[in-house]
C-alpha cells in the first residue's frame, strides 16, 4: 500500500526508482506495477517523457519484464519459474494473458501490423470450454502469401466444421517482428485466440515448396517447440506435415511426427477424431497415438519405419518396425468433388495479399500423370 501511495501521489516528474522494486516484490506486483504506472502517467503525476532509470515510461512497460535489472528491479524471470513448475496456476494464467496479444507498442514499430493483429471478417472463433482438440494450421511464409492459399481456406473450414475442434491460423512473422519477439521473449501465437502455438494439441504445416523448410524450423523455434521429433515430450504438440512436399518426406522426417499424404479434407478430421477419442477414453500417450495414426490411410509416421540407404545416399528400402504398421502408405484421394467440403464464406484479409481476389476450384488433378508432378 505504501508503494502504491508513493506512486500515485508524487509530483510531476517523480522519480519512481525506489517505488518500483517494492511494488514488484509484492504479491501480484507485475500487474500492479503496470496498472498503477499507467494511471500515474494518465493523471499527469509522472512526466510523460520522463525516465525511470533506463525505463522509458512512454513504453507499455515491456522492458520491465524483458530486462528487469536495467529497469532497477531485481526479480527472477517468471518464465523460468513457469518452466520449472514453481508457479501456481493463477500466476501462470496472469503471465499468459499478458502475451496473448502482441503489445501495441510493438505493432507500431513493425511494417504491416495487419499481418499480426487478427480479427478479420469471417474468421472463426469458438468457446474453448467446448473444444477437445485445438489445431494450429501453420503456413510457413508471410501473411500475404498464406492468405492467398486456397488449400488453407479449405482445410481451415473443414476442420472448424467439427463442433469440438478449433483450427486457427499461424503465419511466419517478418524479420522486424521476429526481432521484437526475441527482444521481449514473445512466443509465436495464433491469430484467432492469440494463444502460443506451443499450447495447441496439433500443429500442422503445409509444405508447398522446399524453400520453406528452414521457415518451418524457425517457426517451431519461435514457438518454443523442440525441433527434433525425438526430443518432444508428452506435453508437446503433435507436429504434422502435408502438402506437395510430403510426398518426399525423408529430408525433413526427423522434424515431424506425422506426414499427411494426399488430400486432407477427409484425412485431417479423421486424425482429430482419433486424438479426441483417445484423450476421452484415457488411452492417449504420444507413442500410442502415433501408432494408431499410422494405421489410418494416408498417414506416414517416420518414427515407426526403418529407412535403409545405398552407398550413394539414395534410399534402398523403408521397412515398418511393427507388424501391424502398413508397409505402404497410400495417398488419400477425394473421389467425388461434388460431395467434398468447399468454403462458401471465408475470412477476408485486412491488407493486400499477393492474390487479392477470390479463388474458385473448377477441377482438381490432371489426366497426364507425369511422374515429376503431384497434380
Amino acid at each position: 500500500g505504501h508503494a502504491r501511495q508513493r506512486l500515485g501521489s508524487g509530483r510531476r516528474g517523480h522519480d519512481v526508482r525506489q517505488t518500483l522494486p517494492r511494488l514488484h516484490h509484492a504479491e501480484g506486483g507485475e500487474d500492479c506495477l503496470r496498472r498503477h504506472l499507467r494511471g500515474a502517467v494518465r493523471r499527469g503525476r509522472l512526466a510523460r517523457h520522463g525516465q525511470c532509470g533506463k525505463l522509458d515510461v512512454r513504453c507499455d512497460l515491456p522492458a520491465v519484464l524483458a530486462d528487469p535489472v536495467s529497469a532497477g528491479i531485481q526479480i527472477q524471470p517468471i518464465i523460468e519459474r513457469i518452466s520449472r513448475g514453481q508457479t501456481n496456476p493463477r500466476e501462470t494464467l496472469r503471465f499468459r494473458r499478458k502475451f496473448q496479444r502482441m503489445n501495441s507498442t510493438i505493432l507500431k514499430s513493425v511494417s504491416k501490423p495487419g499481418r499480426y493483429c487478427g480479427g478479420e471478417y469471417g474468421q472463426i472463433v469458438k468457446d474453448k470450454a467446448g473444444i477437445n482438440c485445438r489445431v494450429a494450421f501453420c503456413f510457413p511464409d508471410t501473411y500475404e502469401i498464406g492468405m492467398s492459399n486456397l488449400g488453407l481456406r479449405i482445410l481451415y473450414g473443414v476442420l472448424n466444421r467439427e463442433p469440438d475442434v478449433w483450427c486457427e491460423r499461424v503465419f511466419a512473422p517478418w524479420l522486424d517482428m521476429q526481432e521484437q519477439m526475441q527482444k521481449y521473449a514473445l512466443p509465436l501465437c495464433a491469430l484467432e485466440s492469440g494463444d502460443p502455438v506451443g499450447d495447441f494439441d496439433i500443429v500442422a504445416f503445409t509444405l508447398q515448396y522446399e524453400m520453406c523448410y528452414t521457415t518451418v524450423l524457425n517457426m517451431l523455434s519461435l514457438a518454443g517447440i523442440p525441433l527434433l521429433a525425438s526430443a518432444r515430450g508428452e506435453d508437446a504438440p503433435i507436429i504434422i506435415g502435408g502438402g506437395h512436399c510430403a510426398y518426399n518426406p525423408e529430408p525433413i522426417a526427423d522434424f515431424f511426427d506425422i506426414f499427411s499424404i494426399g488430400e486432407g479434407e477427409e484425412a485431417l478430421p479423421e486424425l482429430a477424431r482419433l486424438y479426441i477419442s483417445m484423450k476421452q477414453d484415457g488411452t492417449y500417450t504420444r507413442a500410442a497415438f502415433l501408432h494408431a495414426a499410422a494405421k489410418l490411410d494416408g498417414f506416414y509416421v517416420p518414427s515407426l519405419y526403418a529407412v535403409d540407404y545405398n552407398p550413394d545416399g539414395t534410399i534402398s528400402g523403408i521397412t515398418p518396425k511393427y507388424d501391424d504398421i502398413p508397409k505402404k502408405v497410400h495417398k488419400r484421394i477425394i473421389r467425388d468433388l461434388d460431395k467434398v467440403f468447399y468454403p462458401t464464406s471465408t475470412y477476408l484479409p485486412f491488407i493486400e495479399t499477393v492474390q487479392d481476389k477470390m479463388v474458385l476450384e473448377v477441377y482438381r488433378g490432371c489426366i497426364r500423370g507425369c511422374r515429376f508432378c503431384q497434380a
